[in-house]
């Protein structure tokens, strides 16, 4: 955060959370039509309000909605277009408010994306499955201990050495996917 070219020079810059998930539209007990009606929902809040605010409807702003299938079908860089295109506007340009003391111009830029496990799998191209014997992207812990073990031990942790080798894995065997 402080090293980001806008918010370590500009304590003013709005600072935007980003958060995703899917719903149904429709009876989620009806498994077909279930599916085929998600909807992907991206909103966001300030991270300038305070804290308590944030959760309160009036702090909350839809970004976008579309049906999952979309994303599935286009990816995601086609659908964040839009969003990507506005936050780089809010990056350069900014957006100007009128108020009695003045007009003042704010800049703001994305500071954290937040999702569940199952969203975040599928931001990040990861399989959304989480049938894996390791199923963390964090850590190694095995999903038969995932539910009794509550902290990790340091050798677990996943890190960009052992993430090259389980790709490296899967690549040239690709039953590799179900263990990583």
């Amino acid at each position: 955060y402080m090293q980001h070219p806008l918010f370590a020079t500009d304590e003013h810059a709005l600072q935007l959370f980003l958060y995703y998930d899917d719903f149904c539209a429709v009876n989620p007990l009806r498994t077909g039509t279930a599916k085929k009606y998600k909807i992907a929902a991206l909103y966001f809040t300030l991270g300038n309000i305070q804290q308590q605010n944030r959760s309160r409807l009036y702090g909350i702003y839809v970004a976008a909605l579309c049906f999952s299938s979309a994303i599935r079908k286009c990816g995601f860089d086609e659908v964040l277009k839009p969003i990507m295109y506005d936050l780089t506007v809010l990056g350069t340009e900014g957006v100007t408010v009128n108020r009695r003391d003045g007009m003042f111009t704010f800049k703001g830029a994305l500071s954290v994306v937040v999702a569940d496990n199952l969203a975040a799998h599928a931001i990040g191209g990861f399989v959304e499955s989480f049938t894996a014997i390791h199923p963390c992207r964090f850590c190694l812990i095995s999903r038969q201990n995932i539910g009794c073990e509550f902290v990790s031990d340091v050798d677990k942790l996943r890190t960009p050495e052992t993430l090259k080798r389980q790709v490296s894995l899967v690549e040239r065997d690709f039953s590799f996917q179900s263990i990583y």
